[in-house]
């Protein structure tokens, strides 16, 4: 995430369900979390999972200002 993209695809991308992915890595990753209207930490595989990871919070409370508000 945070590749680029226009502001909707972002923004779309925060409304997707957290997913770890599919390998057996552990990696720490934020994601935007639509219930609680924040971002939060997550442990992800490394490979798999949506749009909705970023590696920084503050990276994630940027992408995903319109819903945090």
């Amino acid at each position: 995430m945070g590749m680029g993209g226009t502001r909707s695809e972002t923004e779309n991308s925060c409304l997707l369900p957290i997913e770890k992915g599919t390998c057996r890595g552990a990696i720490r990753k934020f994601a935007y979390d639509s219930t609680t209207n924040q971002c939060v930490p997550f442990t992800w595989s490394g490979c798999g999972g949506n749009r909705n990871r970023f590696r920084k919070k503050k990276a994630c409370e940027r992408a995903c200002r319109t819903e945090l508000n």
